[in-house]
């Protein structure tokens, strides 16, 4: 099965899998392909996944696009993410200009 992986970031990924793989398993595919710390998977349907079960058994289907949580220590990405909310510098919305 093709399953699509994204960030908040809306930097996404890819990942071949087989549905008997462990969701963890899955997950440290995925975070190697997106060079960040990752730390859940969150389904289509905006469950959080159990990371010692079946990608089967969680109900996870062929083509399902999951939100992958980023551990919040990684700073690359928790700078993607304060953007993501602060709004783009390209605009003049920027963590400084708000008073943060």
């Amino acid at each position: 099965m093709l399953l699509h992986f994204a960030l908040m970031s809306g930097q996404e990924v890819a990942v071949e899998a087989l549905p008997e793989d462990i969701v963890d398993d899955v997950l440290n595919r995925a975070q190697d392909a997106l060079n960040v710390v990752l730390v859940s998977m969150i389904s289509s349907s905006g469950a959080l996944l159990n990371l010692t079960r079946s990608l089967e058994d969680e109900g996870v289907q062929d083509g399902d696009r999951l939100i992958v949580v980023v551990d919040k220590s990684d700073p690359p990405q928790a700078v993607a993410q304060q953007q993501l909310y602060l709004g783009s510098p390209e605009k003049g919305w920027t963590a400084g200009s708000l008073g943060r």
